[in-house]
């Protein structure tokens, strides 16, 4: 190729684009602007209300139904074993015994306290439960039945008479309240079916 023919192809290629390079003589869009540009909905509360009316109104008119609408999962499909509504459990206030004690992986050798002991126990669970019932859930004192706000008191006390901590006629259900302001008056020792009854009649 001779010189004369390279300055006339190099003339031909002037101010246009030459692949990925930028072109000669042009002015860019961005020069003399400092940093990000802002975005044109900045500030603009966003209506999600309107958001969910669009894409409803788009599947309308695309005539859009989802692919799975109508179908069950095939893995459900005579599966009795999944826990429904209303049912009971069938493991409900049974001990689950193949992990318990020296068989748990968290055994320290016994270690819990005695009281500890049996207040984590399935017995007196169902203590609590059958003073519960029998109390219609509600509290002696004060009349309150809502849930979760009631615990059973010991009418004589749990350290000094061991032989009645699981017995269904030594329990009492108190509100949280009612219960705390018992011990503040009588404290937790020595505590007797009298203190109860005058407690109850204050």
């Amino acid at each position: 190729m001779t010189e004369i023919q390279k300055i006339t192809i190099g003339k031909s290629r002037t101010g246009k684009c030459l692949g990925n390079k930028f072109r000669v003589g042009k002015v860019p869009f961005n020069k003399g602007k400092k940093g990000l540009q802002v975005a044109w909905n900045k500030g603009i509360p966003r209506d999600k209300e309107a958001g969910r009316k669009m894409v409803e109104e788009r599947m309308r008119k695309n005539n859009y139904i989802a692919w799975n609408k109508g179908k069950k999962n095939p893995k459900m499909i005579g599966n009795t074993q999944g826990f429904k509504k209303g049912q009971t459990p069938w493991n409900k206030d049974k001990p689950l015994l193949a992990i318990r004690g020296e068989k748990n992986v968290n055994w320290k050798g016994g270690i819990t306290p005695e009281n500890r002991k049996i207040k984590i126990s399935l017995e007196y669970r169902l203590w609590r439960k059958s003073n519960f019932e029998r109390d219609y859930f509600t509290c002696q004192k004060c009349k309150d039945n809502r849930g979760g706000n009631l615990e059973v008191h010991h009418i004589n006390n749990f350290a000094d008479f061991s032989e009645l901590r699981l017995a269904i006629d030594n329990g009492i259900t108190f509100c949280e309240i009612c219960h705390q302001e018992f011990h503040k008056t009588y404290g937790y020792k020595n505590n007797t079916k009298e203190q109860l009854i005058e407690f109850l009649t204050i």
